[in-house]
């Protein structure tokens, strides 16, 4: 018998090779938590998986995701968005690859990746556009290069962006009504 009450252990998603679990985000299309996070000492990059609340099960992959660390992570029906940035693999001697959004099955067999925009390092966090299973919007957070863009994942277009030009620290967004909070130049927007 499970022990009532909260917090409950449930078990943890190590056997993807992830230490650092780090974006969360729930699919209520099928009941799982999914996780990005990652990995260390047994291998570099991410680890990505979920836990099925209803089976009480864990799944996960860390295949080809050594050359890429999670920055943000999001669910939608049919697949699982993972934003990114280049690892630093020291056994893997390529040049970094642009940032990409990586798209996943809900069982997390990878579909495709997507470049934003050449050239860029980080595609950063990302934040659902309330009825619209298409789109995603990335705020990209390293210094310097500091901006905000709409994807849509399934034209595999960038259909906006805008230049911050502040150095751009928390960010969280409203799961119910999408509203979104960034600290921007030490201001609350």
């Amino acid at each position: 018998m499970r022990p009532l009450g909260n917090p409950v252990q449930h078990a943890n998603f190590h056997a993807w090779g992830m230490k650092y679990a780090s974006f969360l985000d729930y699919s209520p299309a099928n009941g799982r938590l999914y996780c990005a996070g990652w990995r260390e000492r047994e291998g570099f990059g991410t680890g990505l998986g979920y836990y099925d609340i209803a089976a009480s099960t864990f799944g996960g992959t860390d295949l080809n995701l050594n050359l890429v660390d999670p920055q943000g992570l999001l669910t939608f029906n049919d697949c699982v968005v993972v934003s990114t940035t280049w690892s630093h693999d020291p056994l893997v001697h390529v040049p970094p690859p642009d940032a990409q959004l990586i798209l996943f099955t809900p069982d997390l067999v990878e579909i495709e990746r997507q470049t934003v925009a050449s050239g860029m390092k980080n595609t950063g966090s990302l934040f659902r556009v309330i009825n619209n299973n298409s789109m995603v919007v990335g705020l990209v957070k390293t210094h310097g290069a500091e901006m905000l863009y709409r994807h849509d994942f399934r034209l595999k277009s960038v259909v906006s962006t805008k230049t911050v030009g502040l150095p751009v620290g928390a960010s969280w967004q409203d799961p119910t009504t999408g509203q979104a909070y960034a600290v921007v130049g030490g201001i609350l927007y």
